[in-house]
């Protein structure tokens, strides 16, 4: 984008209401274009979205847009995440969204905001209590960071309708530094999170310290559907404790565990304690895990992955059937799958077929 479109654009903010703007990926940082876009949001007071992602906008930039950004008031989803807001940058914003009351998604990731940001984001926001969406991934906002976000859920779960779970449904805190102190933390808070659907906690460098206390966090968040905590520092011990407050979580499909120190037997016995819970994907790579076949027995409807490259599907195939007549018969209306590489439907097919030519002779 250029200056004089930039103009252009900003002019015609000031004739119409805007309702959603995505300037996202168009290097707004090269036409110096934050004071003249802060201008323009100054006259769209009914702004819903705003997303400005991916523009090399660094803290200068956003000590500008925040005068523009404080009179959209109506914002329901901001995304500024993959620029280079900093610490300073998110301290402006963070005062200039003080009573963003409607808003249900803020994105962040990858701003280098540090735990100051992250702090005086998340105080801001305290007046937001509909806050459904929290990004905040590769921030390194470190332990006083997540004891912010743990604060934030506190208090706004008490203004909760029925004062004991917040609004939250994503909450990405991906690649921070967050460590057994802030995990700690921070799983004190996911008590209320009842309406939690997806948490990434991936390469925090999480250890088995944390096992306990966040299992019991986890037995609260009944909707959770996806649970990250890739390439942390959990043992097979550890993993097994998450698994006993997961099995409250009914509604789980997805659990990722790659990259940690979890053994064939731990991951088995983690496995076994998941097998009442509908869940579908088990990542698992680069483990210590050597066999799946036990994981199989225990999780038969679960697609499992380990460096082994082997699915559910695949070991299963390892039988020694040699027909699938019989199993059809038994299962008219399932789909039975074996290394002769025949689904029910192929064989009824073929079975009719042989009836008409026996009926012609």
């Amino acid at each position: 984008m250029d200056l004089k479109f930039l103009g252009l654009l900003v002019k015609n903010m000031r004739q119409c209401q805007l309702v959603d703007l995505n300037l996202s990926s168009i290097e707004l940082h090269k036409v110096f274009g934050a004071r003249l876009l802060s201008e323009g949001l100054k006259h769209c007071p009914q702004m819903k979205i705003l997303n400005l992602s991916s523009n090399k906008l660094d803290s200068n930039d956003f000590q500008l847009l925040s005068e523009g950004i404080q009179t959209c008031r109506h914002l329901v989803k901001l995304n500024l995440s993959d620029n280079n807001m900093g610490s300073e940058g998110t301290t402006c914003l963070a005062e200039g969204i003080n009573n963003f009351c409607q808003i249900r998604s803020v994105y962040l990731g990858r701003n280098n905001i540090g735990s100051n940001g992250a702090a005086a984001m998340m105080e801001a926001l305290k007046n937001s209590i509909y806050l459904e969406c929290v990004q905040l991934q590769f921030n390194s906002i470190g332990p006083e960071g997540a004891s912010a976000v743990a604060d934030w859920i506190t208090s706004t779960s008490k203004r909760h309708p029925r004062q004991n779970s917040c609004f939250l449904r994503t909450l990405n805190l991906a690649g921070n530094q967050i460590r057994t102190n802030g995990t700690t933390i921070l799983a004190g808070a996911l008590q209320f999170c009842s309406n939690l659907h997806f948490l990434d906690m991936s390469k925090n460098e999480i250890d088995s310290e944390s096992a306990d206390g966040l299992a019991c966090g986890l037995q609260r968040c009944t909707q959770l559907h996806i649970l990250r905590l890739d390439y942390n520092n959990f043992d097979g011990e550890s993993a097994t404790i998450l698994a006993k407050g997961l099995k409250y979580c009914q509604c789980l499909e997805t659990l990722s565990l790659s990259g940690n120190k979890i053994g064939t037997t731990d991951a088995a016995r983690m496995a076994e304690r998941l097998k009442h819970i509908t869940i579908k994907y088990l990542f698992l790579e680069y483990n210590n895990i050597e066999s799946q076949h036990e994981l199989v027995d225990a999780l038969p409807h679960c697609n499992i992955y380990t460096d082994l490259g082997l699915t559910n599907k695949e070991i299963r195939r390892d039988k020694n059937i040699e027909s699938q007549h019989e199993l059809v018969d038994a299962l008219p209306h399932c789909n039975v799958c074996t290394d002769l590489g025949l689904t029910n439907k192929e064989i009824r097919e073929e079975q009719e077929l042989m009836d008409q030519m026996s009926d012609s002779d």
